[in-house]
């Protein structure tokens, strides 16, 4: 069976998208499927992540800064001309590959080629994160609304599940696009059993260790705000924070 994974970030970019498709890269690969990665990866990124070298076939996907149908175009005619047999888009936000505006979404186009589409969401956060600027007035947010929802709902009607990744986030998803509200589900995507119990190694160094993409929406600074206030008390503990800077000016905060 030959599958297209469709990350919108280089695979080598260690965020949380590109780690689950590499993941799902591996899996697929080790159990006999072929995969077509469509990532804005160049040659070069492919050869240097040992991820990127497993798949069978690349599409680049490397749009215009400005939305393009003719870009949307270009991309499911690449797709259908692979011959693949299930596609699967990988959203970083629930707004994603142009689907904040109508037709202009490369899966809305893929609708007549009769390979089916799913797609995962990997970030639920409100009706309006991921089509508008955080520093738009929420007049404005609300009037570029109906846009984006209407490009969304294009999106959702033409693929055969959305999986969100929380049963919270899958339940929003449901509410927002009630017409369409069979369409999406939820995967614990978790290495870890759901209600698992890890046991803990003795001797532990008093340590809280923060591990991912530093940045406001990761709540990393209300982290570290909440343990000054209590550091006093406690020593021997201390914070620690392992990931890449986002640029938002998290960092900075939290080192002020």
């Amino acid at each position: 069976m030959k599958l297209a994974l469709c990350l919108e970030f280089p695979i080598g970019g260690r965020g949380g998208t590109s780690v689950i498709v590499e993941m799902l890269l591996r899996g697929l690969v080790q159990h006999g499927y072929e995969i077509v990665l469509v990532s804005p990866d160049s040659p070069d990124t492919l050869q240097a992540s040992e991820v990127g070298r497993l798949a069978k076939a690349h599409i680049l996907w490397q749009p215009r800064h400005r939305p393009s149908i003719t870009d949307a175009r270009k991309l499911a005619g690449q797709l259908a001309d692979s011959s693949v047999d299930l596609i699967h888009f990988h959203f970083g936000g629930n707004y994603g590959w142009n689907n904040r505006f109508p037709f202009h979404c490369p899966i809305y186009y893929l609708r007549r080629s009769g390979i089916p589409c799913v797609s995962s969401v990997h970030l639920v956060v409100s009706l309006t994160h991921g089509y508008s600027d955080p520093r738009w007035l929420l007049w404005y947010k609300l009037l570029r609304l109906p846009l984006a929802w209407w490009g969304k709902m294009q999106q959702v009607r033409c693929v055969r599940r959305e999986i969100a990744d929380s049963r919270q986030d899958c339940e929003k998803l449901k509410r927002w696009y009630r017409p369409f509200s069979s369409r999406f589900t939820y995967i614990y995507h978790s290495r870890l059993p759901a209600n698992s119990v890890v046991a803990l190694p003795p001797n532990r160094e008093p340590i809280i260790l923060n591990v991912g993409h530093i940045a406001w929406r990761k709540g990393q600074l209300i982290l570290a705000e909440a343990f000054a206030k209590i550091a006093a008390g406690y020593p021997d503990w201390r914070l620690e924070f392992v990931g890449p800077d986002s640029g938002d000016g998290t960092v900075q905060r939290i080192r002020g």
